[in-house]
């Protein structure tokens, strides 16, 4: 059964048939059910094809947050119908490959309709800059950053962040900060978030309370949020989305982790489908993603400031569930992550290359715990599907279990090379269970 949702981006906006209303009004209207920020107040207007491009990502993230996959007809993959204004004419004749981008990204089927008349215009940071570059408060992201900076003594960087969480917005705000200090009048840094608002009684429609927590959809709305930042400066200001070429593709360790059950939120055809569509209606700003042919290791190592990187490293984190660190008992909160992720292994992995890895920073050492491999908690999952993944070996096909990649060859080889990388951090394992199942 379809799940069919509107967004209004204004109160006198006609409702039509919906099982779920999002008002996104303006100026925290206490009427509206989705509120949209930046952080400091944004003051120039967007571009009108960006600022259809922006409403998209809110309007995908919200439907994406509100459709529980629990009450699919599988469990997992829901249908999803959404209805939403824009300003460009060119987005009706892009409709079948928006359906298929979200359809690739979440794992569902989606049919976006487009509504009459065009939606509010949203202000977006008002900075000048040479690229805007996102900031996820993760490693990856900090090299990127660091690189556009060190390699050029003149550009202007804006750093995109979008406050998921109160953790990874600090993160976040920490490592603008020191790059501030780092690269004096070069950096300005802005936050963006989306909430959805309890209900209250100036409410048309109130949303429901319960939230999915599988939100495919997040990198939508970063992307979307950093485009329009791009395009607000000029049409060929260039997005960089640095991400290791590993975590990209993000090839499922085990046969149960294939399909949308392995997050494709970089994936490379994502962003080709992405990228696409954008030029189709009117964004021509460039997508460059620099570290996509490299394994997280080798991003360390041709980082352009290493001094720099190894004073921010343990700033950042790339964890998949770092919040989770406060519940773990004393002496664990603040740490770099859990430690036993699939993320955070990785990060491991390529610190280790880099000469920089200290099991002491994360929640979990699962290098030096006794029996942690072995125990029946899913804490130590990812830690044995590695393990498998390694003895199995890696195979150039394993690179098309997500989807479809332009570059395979180079893609196959840094499979490969990525889990050379994260084996022979593995090696190093005083744990003798660990080292046991890589045999």
């Amino acid at each position: 059964m379809s799940i069919n949702l509107l967004l209004r981006t204004n109160p006198t906006d006609r409702i039509t048939r919906a099982d779920h209303l999002l008002d996104a009004f303006a100026d925290h209207d206490n009427a509206a059910t989705v509120w949209s920020i930046w952080r400091p107040v944004a003051t120039r207007p967007t571009t009108p094809a960006a600022n259809d491009l922006l409403w998209l990502s809110i309007a995908v993230l919200a439907a994406d947050a509100l459709v529980l996959r629990s009450e699919a007809a599988d469990g997992w993959t829901r249908d999803i119908g959404l209805k939403l204004k824009v300003g460009r004419p060119e987005w009706a004749a892009q409709l079948p490959g928006v359906d298929r981008m979200l359809r690739f990204l979440t794992g569902d089927e989606w049919s976006v309709r487009l509504g009459q008349g065009r939606p509010r215009v949203l202000n977006v940071p008002a900075v000048e800059a040479d690229a805007v570059c996102l900031l996820s408060g993760g490693l990856d992201s900090l090299v990127g950053a660091i690189n556009l900076l060190g390699s050029d003594d003149t550009s202007r960087v804006l750093l995109v962040g979008v406050e998921d969480s109160s953790y990874s917005a600090g993160r976040q705000a920490k490592l603008s900060v020191a790059l501030s200090a780092a690269f004096p009048g070069r950096v300005a840094f802005r936050q963006t978030w989306t909430r959805f608002r309890q209900p209250t009684a100036d409410q048309e429609r109130p949303i429901p309370m319960r939230r999915e927590q599988t939100t495919r959809s997040r990198s939508l709305l970063f992307l979307g949020s950093g485009l329009t930042a791009a395009a607000a400066i000029g049409p060929m200001v260039p997005l960089h989305v640095p991400e290791n070429g590993l975590i990209g593709i993000n090839v499922p360790l085990v046969p149960a982790r294939s399909g949308t059950l392995s997050t494709r939120t970089t994936h490379p055809h994502f962003l080709d489908l992405l990228r696409g569509i954008a030029i189709a209606v009117g964004v021509q700003n460039p997508i460059v993603n620099n570290l996509r042919l490299q394994t997280k290791g080798e991003a360390l190592t041709a980082c352009a400031r290493p001094d720099l990187l190894a004073a921010l490293a343990p700033t950042s984190v790339s964890c998949a569930h770092p919040t989770a660190t406060r519940y773990l008992g004393p002496g664990r909160t603040g740490r770099s992550g859990c430690g036993y992720c699939y993320p955070c292994l990785i990060r491991r992995a390529s610190m280790h290359v880099a000469g920089l890895d200290d099991g002491a920073h994360y929640a979990f050492d699962v290098l030096t715990r006794p029996d942690f491999v072995n125990s029946p908690s899913t804490r130590a999952d990812s830690l044995r599907a590695t393990l498998a993944a390694i003895r199995r070996g890696a195979a150039a096909t394993d690179v098309l279990r997500t989807g479809p990649v332009r570059e395979f060859a180079q893609y196959a080889n840094l499979h490969r090379r990525g889990l050379a990388e994260i084996e022979a951090w593995m090696r190093t394992a005083t744990d003798p269970d660990v080292r046991a199942r890589l045999r």
